[in-house]
C-alpha cells in the first residue's frame, strides 16, 4: 500500500486480495492523501471499488485470457494500437483456447496441459500456423501470470507448414459459381468470388474497393490499398469481372440512388456491424463502411458446390495459377496483374505448372532421341562398305 505524487497531485496505489486499485486522490498535501487512501482501502474491502485483477493465477484461464486481450486491444502499454483485423483475428483465435482450457485455473496450467492442447488441435485438423497463433495467446496469459518461465523450455512452436493453398479445377470453379447463384443472400460472396477469379485480387483488396477506383471508360480497376507496395496496381476488367461490377452498381443505385459518392464502397457494410441483438433487427446498409466478411456465405457455397477444404483466398491462387499456365502470358505481365515481385512468390503460385514442365522435359527427351538416331544413321553411312 502506498501513495505517490504525480504532477503535484497525490495518487493511491494498493492491492487487496489480488486486485489492484490505482486512482488519483485529487489532493496536493501528503496528510490529506494518506487520509483519503485509508478511506479508499475501506471501500475496496467492502467491494465498492472497481479494481484491476493483477494476480492472474487466481483466475480460470478463460477470464484471464479475456483480461489479457482487453489490455492488449485497448493499447495498454503500447505506442501504437493494433489494427482492427488483428483484434478480430485474435478474438477468433481465443475461441478454441477457451473451449479446451478455459475452465482450468491459470496456476494449474503446466507444460503437459499445453502439449495436450496442441495434440487436440492437430487432431481437429488445425494447421501449424493456426496453432502457433493460439499458442501466442496462451504464452501471453502465462507471462502475465509469471508462469511461462517454468515451461518455456519444453513448450515450443510448431514448424511452419509448407502448404501453399490450392487452385480450383475448371469443374470446381463452375460448381462454385453455379452454387453461389442459388441463394440471393450469397450475393456478396458470389460477386467477390467472380472478381477474385477474374482479377486475382486479394479479399482485403476487394473489400477496400471504392467507386472512385473504377474507370468505366477504360474498364479497369485501380487498387490504391493493398497488402504490399507491389499490390498497388491497375487491373483490366474482363467480361465476367465487368459484369460483376455493373451488378454491384445496380444494387447500390437501388439502395442509395444513382448519385454514388466516390468514397463509397462497392462491398458495403452496415451501420452497427450487422445484427442488433437488443432490437432483433439488422442494421441499415452503410456504403461508407466496408463489408467485414462473407465467411458464412462462402462456407455455404462450398457445401452446396461439394468443394471441401478450401479458403476464399484460393480463388486468387486459382487466378494466378491460370495466368502462369497460359503460355501467352509472360511472367512480367502476370506480376503486373497480380502484384507479385519476387521469384520465390511466383514459384509459390506456379506449383501447378508441373504438367507444362513435364511436356518441356518430354520435348527435350524427344529432341535427344532424334539427335541420337541421326548420329547413329550418320555413323552407319560412314562405316558401310562402298557399293561396287
Amino acid at each position: 500500500m502506498s501513495i505517490y505524487k504525480r504532477c503535484s497531485v497525490w495518487w493511491a496505489d494498493f492491492t487487496i486480495q489480488g486486485t489492484r486499485y490505482r486512482k488519483s486522490l485529487d489532493v496536493t498535501t501528503e496528510r490529506e492523501a494518506k487520509k483519503l487512501e485509508r478511506a479508499e482501502i475501506e471501500k475496496a474491502n467492502q467491494g465498492l471499488l472497481l479494481g484491476k485483477i493483477t494476480d492472474v493465477g487466481r483466475l480460470d484461464f478463460g477470464p484471464a485470457l479475456d483480461e489479457y486481450l482487453h489490455e492488449r486491444h485497448s493499447g495498454f502499454g503500447r505506442r501504437k494500437s493494433l489494427a482492427p483485423n488483428t483484434v478480430r483475428t485474435e478474438r477468433e483465435r481465443s475461441a478454441p483456447v477457451k473451449k479446451h482450457i478455459g475452465s482450468i485455473p491459470v496456476k494449474k496450467i503446466q507444460a503437459e496441459t499445453v502439449h495436450q492442447y496442441i495434440a487436440t488441435r492437430k487432431q481437429a485438423g488445425a494447421s501449424n500456423g493456426t496453432i502457433n497463433r493460439e499458442l501466442d495467446l496462451i504464452r501471453g496469459v502465462l507471462k502475465k501470470a509469471k508462469r511461462w518461465a517454468f515451461m518455456s523450455d519444453s513448450v515450443k512452436g510448431l514448424p511452419p507448414g509448407q502448404t501453399i493453398g490450392r487452385a480450383f479445377t475448371a469443374d470446381e470453379k463452375l460448381r462454385l459459381i453455379t452454387a453461389a447463384k442459388g441463394n440471393a443472400a450469397w450475393q456478396n460472396a458470389r460477386l467477390a468470388l467472380t472478381l477474385a477469379l477474374n482479377t486475382s485480387m486479394r479479399p482485403c483488396e476487394i473489400k477496400s474497393l471504392q467507386w472512385r477506383d473504377v474507370d468505366w471508360l477504360d474498364r479497369v480497376i485501380s487498387l490504391r490499398v493493398s497488402k504490399t507496395a507491389a499490390g498497388v496496381r491497375t487491373i483490366p476488367l474482363n467480361t465476367e469481372a465487368y459484369a460483376a461490377v455493373l451488378e454491384l452498381r445496380q444494387r447500390a443505385c437501388l439502395l442509395f440512388g444513382d448519385d454514388l459518392a466516390p468514397e463509397w464502397h462497392l462491398f458495403y457494410g452496415t451501420e452497427n456491424g450487422g445484427f442488433d441483438e437488443s432490437t432483433g433487427t439488422y442494421s441499415r446498409p452503410d456504403p461508407s463502411r466496408p463489408v467485414r466478411h462473407w465467411r458464412r456465405a462462402w462456407r455455404s457455397i462450398m457445401k452446396a458446390a461439394g468443394v471441401h477444404k478450401a479458403r476464399f483466398y484460393d480463388s486468387r491462387h486459382t487466378a494466378v495459377t491460370d495466368l502462369l499456365q497460359n503460355p501467352g502470358v509472360s511472367e512480367e505481365v502476370a506480376k503486373a496483374i497480380v502484384g507479385h515481385v519476387s521469384r520465390k512468390m511466383l514459384e509459390r503460385y506456379s506449383h501447378q505448372r508441373m504438367e507444362a514442365k513435364r511436356k518441356a522435359v518430354a520435348a527435350i527427351s524427344r529432341t535427344s532421341s532424334v539427335e541420337t538416331e541421326y548420329s547413329a544413321s550418320k555413323d552407319e553411312q560412314l562405316t558401310a562398305p562402298a557399293a561396287n
